[in-house]
């Protein structure tokens, strides 16, 4: 503890040496309010350890030097300065100098304040060498020396060899760096390998590097990762998507880590954790499920999907069932060949998340779709086409919920009425009155556009789908806010020949009357009044004219002239039909009502407008076509990336149509004349045609000379098989070699041109795949080598497979892959070890699903290796396996123990640490076959390693083995309420019973002997007791013992006031302990959690006049019981009374110091409803009121400063209301209560009496004066003057009195006068 004193000399000294440098950092002002702002608003660096304890010294109410009334800053971050509990006066007379101490000798009156400081401490532990140990010393003080502030402990265990060190400093930061250095200067200087997959290569570097810095930075370890793989790249960016890789049988890269030994193993740890978070994850397409099934394994809006993935996969998988909408999609986009291509929707389900619950879930939703395929039956009905819309989305959710049934509809253009219902037979009914419901929900009419006009069109279909262009084109569809009108799809038209328009709506009216409006549309528009003429769809914009300005005279005279849509094409294969519709209502109006002579006028007003167009036409422009011969190989060129090069020369209005030979669409330019491969057709205006051929011709110029330069090619044959790894993972081989040597690669199609031969010699046939490169000749050749020398060493590849046993596979591999890679590194061979997953022979098949197997892995055993690579070093990696095959077999000697199932755990210890210490004094490897344990009750432990090293870990296993089977175990059955007490606080009484018996005084070891269930286990009664024969019959012995004693408990019950538990509790539960010690029992109170489950009392009739909120339960035996109930009778037996006392009355006398009169002079406690303590407030109140006054009043102020404040009031009259509060007295006999009533009579005559109530506040430093020794001199004024006065606690020294107007201030006449003769003294 630092002495007020000491803190005072170490602040001058800062002071003085503010300015000098120091070595050290100085103590941090304990005090910082004194000489700087402790709270800044923008801190702009960490305060330093030190200082955060100063501040915390403040805030925790460190007593300060200013004059105790510090004004609060405007910073929001600042505490309240003003506050005098955690800022108290210190009483010193004259406010000192900012940041000095004050020269006026005061005495120091507050308690030392507690400089807290943050240590930040690590341990850790090395094995040190003789060398290192000897220079430990040096070392530690050369760390101490780097790192100012920084302490070190080290302690060496000689019989390990181990030196545990402790660093303790004031910021965390430093205390790493420390160890940093210790472990560098120290440690052992470690080399080490770690495999990982190839694949995540890329995960393990991070972006930019990112991992890869964070793990050299915080181990200072140098870690080397192989060179890039190309493939591997490729696939871990692809994981980003899919997480479909089988890490298992990918390809294993060494990460060598190279640094002292602690950090290499941070370091390892680090990579680890990356690799694992990887390959815990895994997503699963499964696409062998009909698709019929979605909806029940999705259920009602995802409902089952969600409950699988909470169940199966405890919401760490995620399942994404398709909608049964996507197998309902359109033809159209299929049939149509110039559509562009869309990217293919997936449609199987896909699971994704961790990998065992991934399995857990497909197994589930694969053993649901085999109990529907066995339980559920179809029923097909014929709905009309027009209602299935009704069918879907949430009303097929709604039929589903419901009935447990699937609707099925036909794809949106087939043409087809049926409907599937799929489900549970006994459910098929339910749901087909649930279907008719939804699709009869809503009124359907339909308006027959081919009916309209039969009798008068010879195309009547033609004719309905002109009068449907016009209806959508030209926008003629009325419209409703309740009614939707649906047009008929192009090819349910172009299938059934059918053109309907349904008018949907669920008010049948609203429904019938916009039919009658597209009747009287669609009747308004008859053969004679369409007319269909064809434009050159490059003239259509000169036609239109800007904003349809070319229209304008044509919708004068009634004409809609309709344009087809515009084509973004570069070789304008646009629409040319142009449809003219006679629909102006004005102009229809004045045809004449004969229908020959108004069909005829039509006709001519058709023709006029027909006329006028192809004038239009001519008059627009001249266009003509030229015709281009460019060699095809340039047209790549002319187009550009995406066809960008010609849309850029054809530019923004598309005025010209350009038609390369060599495209697909070019079969036939517009006047059907043949295009060769080298044409390019060029239509449009002459302007423009020009122009566009000039930058053609310019553009196949210079892509000719490029041509020369980089046009060169080369051409060879490879056998079929090696093209893929001439491509690579992904393409990826094959890009590199284009990004590096700016070459064109082309692999041709596979050719069995030698395959004949190959049959007539007896050889299996075999394919050649042509590979053309093109580019500079240098890069070119140069190209060519590199892909001929690796086809010569693919077809110099062999593989082949040695027997190796199973168990050998890690010495083979080494630690870390680290033996393994020199071999694979030195011959330059791939070396394949089985999985862990191959234990029936086969190896897990990859990810994807398919049945095509992974490679040569696939089918490998678990005693096989496989090497594969050229046939040299195959044979040289062969020669050295088999080498150390035969060394391992002469010193890797096995042995099998077999020993008993339930000594296993023992052997195993906490945590493994048994079997870890076995493993590190033997040297030999120990492995215990968990699996083996159901026959016949033993388990195998396999022990590898030398003939010593297995004679030491066998001699150890069997000792504890044996120790386990002369084991004796016995079986209690205990209550599980007993069992909290059998084992008492923090296992005392257990401990004391086990000691009792014979048993070992240490904890830890008795704890081995009797084990109590868990919480929540299935036999919670049952108590085990486990160890040597005798003793463990002894423990037996004494627990039956304690649990009959246990068992013969009762519950005895005595009844006792709210008021008087309190004190038979007593303060802090002393009493009650005391009790539950003397009698050995156990007191439990009304309201505890167990009251309800201790039972009932033995001696419930006796308390027929006691409920559950004043009935103490006793526990324990018969006699003890009852012996303290007697004692709780005698000591705490009461009565109880209730008495009415008026409202207005009762907020005057109902004060603390009346009821601890009562308390005091009878024994009666009152309690009183809890809404009357409003009545309490009053003085608190009224304290307030002075507040400031009474906080800011100091030791040393002039009392007489100013007059004592003073109010008066007069009282409202007691009588005047008749509301009463009822108070609840309780004490130890009738006569007790008797007296107390009788004192409260009189009270309430007196507070009837009083008319006045005065409020006289003094200096508290006069209160205890005023109210003398035990009360005498307040009784005093009281009697003198006949007026009550009240003096609260902690009310700042305010007085309260009551009475007669001239008794109230005779009293404050006294109590002034008793102030002023204080002030005086």
């Amino acid at each position: 503890m630092v002495s007020a004193a000491d803190l005072m000399r170490q602040h001058q000294a800062q002071l003085a040496q503010a300015d000098a440098p120091a070595d050290l950092p100085p103590m941090a002002d304990p005090f910082p309010s004194l000489t700087h702002d402790p709270f800044p608003a923008e801190p702009v660096a960490a305060p330093s350890s030190a200082a955060s304890a100063s501040a915390a010294a403040v805030l925790n109410g460190t007593p300060s030097a200013t004059n105790g009334r510090a004004q609060p800053s405007a910073r929001s971050k600042q505490p309240d300065f003003s506050s005098e509990s955690a800022f108290p006066s210190l009483g010193a007379g004259a406010n000192p100098a900012k940041g000095q101490w004050g020269n006026k000798g005061s005495t120091w009156n507050g308690s030392a304040p507690v400089i807290q400081r943050s240590v930040a401490q690590q341990s850790f532990s090395l094995s040190l060498s003789h060398e290192s140990v000897a220079k430990l010393s040096t070392v530690m003080s050369k760390v101490q020396n780097k790192y100012r502030g920084v302490k070190i402990e080290a302690s060496t265990t000689r019989k390990t060899g181990t030196t545990t060190f402790v660093l303790k400093a004031a910021d965390d930061a430093v205390v790493k760096n420390a160890k940093r250095e210790i472990t560098v200067l120290l440690a052992k200087h470690v080399s080490t390998h770690i495999m990982i997959p190839a694949s995540l290569r890329a995960f393990v570097i991070g972006t930019k590097g990112k991992n890869l810095k964070a793990i050299t930075e915080q181990t200072g370890v140098k870690v080397n990762v192989p060179p890039r793989d190309p493939a591997a790249d490729a696939e871990a960016a692809d994981v980003n998507q899919r997480n479909t890789i089988d890490y298992d049988n990918d390809e294993q890269i060494p990460i060598t880590l190279e640094g002292d030994e602690i950090n290499v193993k941070q370091a390892q740890a680090m990579i680890q954790s990356i690799v694992a978070e990887r390959t815990s994850k895994i997503t699963q397409r499964l696409t062998h499920i009909d698709h019929i099934f979605y909806p029940f394994i999705a259920g009602p809006k995802g409902a089952n999907a969600a409950q699988l993935e909470k169940q199966a996969g405890e919401g760490e998988i995620s399942v994404r069932v398709p909608p049964r909408a996507a197998f309902l999609h359109s033809k159209d986009a299929a049939d149509d060949e110039s559509a562009e291509p869309k990217r293919e929707r997936d449609l199987a389900i896909i699971v994704s998340g961790d990998r065992e619950k991934v399995a857990k879930a497909v197994a589930s939703i694969e053993a649901q779709v085999e109990d529907m395929k066995n339980s559920f039956r179809t029923l097909a009905i014929s709905i009309p086409k027009r209602q299935h819309r009704f069918l879907v989305g949430d009303a097929a959710n709604d039929i589903l919920a419901s009935t447990s049934c699937s609707v099925e509809l036909a794809a949106i253009d087939d043409p087809s009425d049926s409907v599937t219902i799929r489900g549970p037979q006994t459910q098929l009914p339910l749901a087909l009155t649930a279907a008719m419901e939804k699709a009869n929900a809503v009124r359907v009419e339909v308006v027959d556009v081919v009916a309209a006009h039969r009798s008068l069109a010879k195309d009547p279909v033609g004719h309905a789908k002109h009068v449907l262009r016009w209806l959508s084109v030209g926008a003629k569809i009325p419209r409703s806010s309740t009614v939707q009108v649906y047009l008929p799809r192009p090819a349910i038209v172009d299938s059934t020949g059918n053109v309907q328009i349904e008018i949907v709506g669920s008010d049948p009216a609203e429904v019938s009357k916009l039919r009658e409006t597209v009747q009287e549309l669609v009747k308004s528009v008859p053969p004679t009044f369409v007319e269909e003429i064809d434009v050159d769809p490059l003239l259509h914009r000169f036609i239109i004219g800007k904003k349809g300005q070319g229209l304008k005279p044509y919708e004068a005279r009634g004409v809609d002239v309709l344009f087809p849509p515009a084509s973004s094409s570069t070789d304008g294969d646009s629409r040319s039909d142009v449809l003219l519709v006679l629909a102006g209502s004005s102009v229809v109006a004045g045809l004449p009502a004969d229908r020959k002579a108004r069909d005829a006028k039509a006709s001519e007003i058709l023709e006029a407008v027909k006329q006028d167009i192809q004038k239009a036409q001519v008059a627009a422009t001249d266009i003509r076509n030229e015709t281009l011969t460019v060699p095809a190989k340039l047209h790549r060129a002319i187009l550009g990336p995406n066809g960008t090069t010609l849309n850029a020369i054809i530019g923004e209005d598309r005025l010209v149509a350009v038609k390369l030979g060599s495209s697909k669409a070019a079969s036939a330019d517009k006047s059907g004349a043949s295009l060769s491969e080298d044409s390019i057709l060029v239509r449009g205006p002459s302007s423009e045609v020009e122009r566009v051929v000039k930058e053609l011709t310019r553009i196949a110029a210079e892509a000719e000379q490029d041509n020369i330069i980089n046009g060169h090619v080369a051409e060879f044959s490879v056998d079929a098989n090696h093209v893929p790894h001439l491509v690579g993972r992904g393409g990826s081989a094959i890009t590199k070699l284009r990004e590096e040597l700016g070459v064109r690669i082309d692999f041709g199609e596979p050719s069995g041109a030698d395959s004949a031969d190959g049959a007539k010699k007896g050889r299996k046939p075999t394919s050649t795949t042509k590979v053309v490169l093109t580019g500079r000749k240098e890069n070119v050749e140069e190209a060519k080598k590199r892909l001929q020398t690796q086809v010569e060493r693919l077809a110099d590849e062999t593989t082949i497979t040695l027997k190796i046993p199973q168990e050998m596979h890690g010495s083979f591999i080494g630690q870390g892959g680290k033996y393994v890679t020199r071999l694979q590194d030195t011959y330059a061979v791939r070396i394949n070890f089985p999985n862990a997953n191959a234990h029936s022979g086969t190896s897990t098949p990859t990810e994807g699903g398919d049945d095509k197997p992974a490679g040569a892995r696939a089918n490998q055993k678990p005693d096989e290796v496989i090497i594969k690579g050229g046939k040299k070093g195959v044979e040289g990696a062969k020669a050295e396996l088999l080498e150390l095959l035969e060394y391992e077999k002469e010193h890797n000697n096995v042995v099998i123990l077999n020993v008993s199932t339930k000594s296993v755990a023992r052997i195993m210890g906490k945590g493994g640490a048994t079997i870890k210490q076995i493993r590190d004094e033997s040297e030999a490897q120990v492995d215990v076959d968990r699996e083996d344990n159901e026959k016949d009750g033993t388990t195998a432990i396999k022990i590898r390693g030398t003939k010593k090293a297995i004679a030491a870990a066998k001699k150890a296993i069997e000792a504890i083995s044996s120790e386990v089977d002369a084991e004796q175990v016995y079986t209690l059955t205990i209550a599980p309420e007993h069992h909290g007490i059998l084992i008492g606080p923090q296992g005392s009484n257990i401990r004391d019973l086990i000691i009792k018996a014979g048993g070992p005084e240490d904890t830890k070891a008795s704890s081995q002997y009797v084990q109590f269930p868990r919480r929540n286990e299935k036999d919670a009664s049952t108590v085990t007791v486990r160890g040597p024969a005798s003793l463990a019959k002894a423990i037996r012995d004494e627990l039956e013992s304690a649990a009959k004693v246990l068992a013969s408990r009762v519950v005895y019950g005595v009844i006792v006031a709210p008021q008087a538990q309190r004190m038979l509790i007593g303060r802090g539960g002393s009493r009650q302990s005391e009790l539950q010690t003397q009698y050995a029992v156990r007191l439990v109170f009304p309201g505890w959690k167990e009251y309800a489950s201790t039972g009932e009392p033995i001696n419930k009739a006796e308390l027929a006049a006691g409920d559950d909120a004043t009935i103490v339960k006793i526990v324990g035996a018969e006699d003890r019981c009852k012996a303290l109930a007697e004692e709780i009778r005698s000591s705490f037996a009461s009565v109880s009374k209730a008495i009415d006392v008026p409202r207005s009355v009762h907020a005057r006398i109902a004060t603390p110091q009346f009821f601890r009169q009562l308390r005091s002079d009878f024994g009666v406690s009152v309690d009183t409803p809890r809404d009357s303590a409003a009545a309490a407030s009053t003085p608190a109140a009224s304290s307030a009121k002075n507040g400031t006054k009474t906080a800011s009043a100091r030791i040393d102020d002039d009392d007489d400063a100013e007059d004592n404040e003073f109010e008066l009031e007069e009282l409202s009259s007691a009588a005047s209301g008749t509301d009463t509060v009822s108070w609840s007295l309780t004490g130890k006999d009738e006569g007790s209560l008797q007296k107390a009533e009788k004192r409260i009579h009189a009270a309430i005559r007196d507070a009837g009496n009083a008319s006045h109530q005065g409020k006289l506040w003094v200096s508290p430093s006069v209160v205890p004066r005023i109210v003398g020794r035990g009360g005498s001199g307040l009784m005093n004024i009281q009697n003198e003057s006949g007026a009550a006065v009240e003096i609260p606690r902690d009310a700042g020294g305010l007085c309260i009195i009551r009475g007669s107007k001239d008794a109230v201030l005779h009293a404050k006449e006294l109590i002034e006068g008793v102030a002023a003769s204080s002030g005086r003294a």
